[in-house]
């Protein structure tokens, strides 16, 4: 590693703050009318050299494939070709699959080989800038003035004072279900979890799962899929010392429930308990899923591959909780980053700034579906269409019920989730009691915190 390199590594600690969506809901609607399309503040950046950046190359790290009729990977995609064309600077797309993004870009950057800029997700953000794998954004971001900076909706992910990160997108998590099969067995939209053990009953056939929980060890969160109805419960996944608080009560009655969705209800095969994410995805887009829950993120292309005539058969509900009410919900999304093996920051920070200014977030949450970020996208007129009444409706859920999350800000999260998964696996395949099996994923837990 070279002494530029080692210079870089920052060692930066998570700093404390409160994310919440109300301060981005403020904006929504006469806040947000206050604020211009504001431009991306680097037209000078970029001018300065205009012949060097006619002769760069960034390389981007994505999971997004240009190739993909995704509608997240083709906003990308423009986005990326208008960038290249505005700027002269060429964008080398490389594609890593997002579910061993942490680890492999753990790998290059040690090696000196890191990408220019990289998609990274904010639960994955303590561990990189504890590892130096990131660079502070502050100081190329002095071209943006007091309003741009305040665009941005939720406060951008900060360690030890440094902004470290962009956010892509915002995001919830939902439950996912088809009105169809539940019109089917003439069961009601569950709101509670009784109600939702009983509908993922109703709907199981020899053709599908009632309901699939994706908990395998190569997930990277899919313990934020239970913290509403843990939270809902009075549990937690952890104390504000970080030790585990998963193992208590509420945590208990949520695994237990899971537990007796495959041993009592039927409503999942137990062999699908090692299921990740894509898999869910596909299983809920083939039809062979009637229940399911995943980020807002998914929504829109979950739909758009939905192997039936009517997507909107694909309808989502906040998360079931103990009472039925709507429960809290965590923060997190995707974020973009510069590595320190970038020798062209200021192009690759105009490069994210492109993919993330008023005009990208606009079109972001249009045709991909996604929630954005800077609250000027919210002026766009779509924002008050009939079909834009789903995404209101998130965008007013997590402003008020969005809730900080601190398992979203440990440096070890993934092997936080990998021990909740195993102990969750263990429950269901080997017949362990809940209690027991959390109890001893917490120890471990307890034994590595950080």
């Amino acid at each position: 590693m070279s002494k530029k390199q080692q210079d870089d590594k920052t060692g930066l600690r998570p700093e404390s703050h409160k994310v919440t969506r109300r301060k981005f809901l403020s904006h929504s609607g006469a806040g947000a009318a206050g604020l211009g399309m504001l431009g991306t503040g680097l037209g000078g950046l970029l001018a300065s050299a205009p012949a060097r950046a006619q002769k760069k190359t960034l390389r981007f790290w994505t999971w997004l494939d240009p190739n993909d009729s995704n509608p997240r990977a083709q906003v990308q995609t423009k986005l990326v070709k208008k960038f290249e064309q505005s700027s002269g600077i060429k964008v080398k797309t490389e594609l890593v699959d997002w579910r061993t993004l942490s680890q492999q870009l753990m790998r290059a950057v040690a090696a000196g080989e890191g990408p220019d800029v990289t998609r990274v997700y904010s639960a994955w953000l303590p561990e990189h800038v504890a590892a130096g794998n990131l660079l502070p954004l502050d100081s190329l971001m002095t071209a943006w003035s007091t309003e741009e900076r305040d665009d941005i909706g939720p406060p951008l992910p900060a360690f030890d004072g440094k902004t470290m990160a962009m956010f892509i997108e915002n995001r919830m998590y939902l439950m996912y279900y088809r009105a169809d099969f539940m019109k089917e067995v003439g069961v009601d939209v569950p709101k509670s979890l009784d109600q939702a053990a009983a509908a993922a009953a109703a709907i199981r056939s020899p053709r599908r799962s009632g309901l699939i929980w994706p908990a395998s060890t190569r997930s990277s969160d899919t313990f934020s899929y239970a913290s509403p109805m843990i939270w809902s419960l009075g549990g937690n996944i952890v104390n504000a010392d970080k030790s585990a608080a998963f193992n208590g009560d509420g945590g208990v009655a949520f695994y237990s429930w899971l537990r007796d969705l495959v041993k009592i209800h039927k409503a999942m095969p137990a062999s699908l308990i090692g299921s990740d994410e894509e898999v869910l995805q596909q299983a809920v887009n083939s039809g062979t899923c009637g229940m399911a829950f995943m980020g807002t993120n998914r929504v829109k292309s979950t739909r758009a591959k939905l192997a039936v005539d009517d997507p909107s058969v694909l309808q989502t509900t906040h998360a079931p909780s103990a009472d039925g009410s709507p429960p809290p919900v965590p923060v997190a999304g995707w974020c973009y980053g510069i590595t320190p093996n970038s020798e062209n920051r200021e192009e690759a920070f105009a490069l994210i700034d492109a993919l993330t200014n008023t005009e990208a977030q606009t079109m972001n949450a249009i045709e991909a579906g996604e929630m954005p970020v800077r609250k000027s996208a919210l002026r766009d007129p779509w924002f008050k269409s009939a079909e834009a009444a789903e995404m209101r409706g998130w965008i007013e859920y997590v402003a008020a019920n969005g809730k900080d999350d601190l398992s979203q800000k440990l440096i070890k999260s993934r092997e936080l989730n990998r021990l909740i998964n195993v102990a969750t696996q263990e429950t269901i395949l080997k017949d362990r009691p809940v209690k027991q099996a959390l109890d001893d994923a917490a120890s471990q837990w307890n034994a590595i915190k950080a």
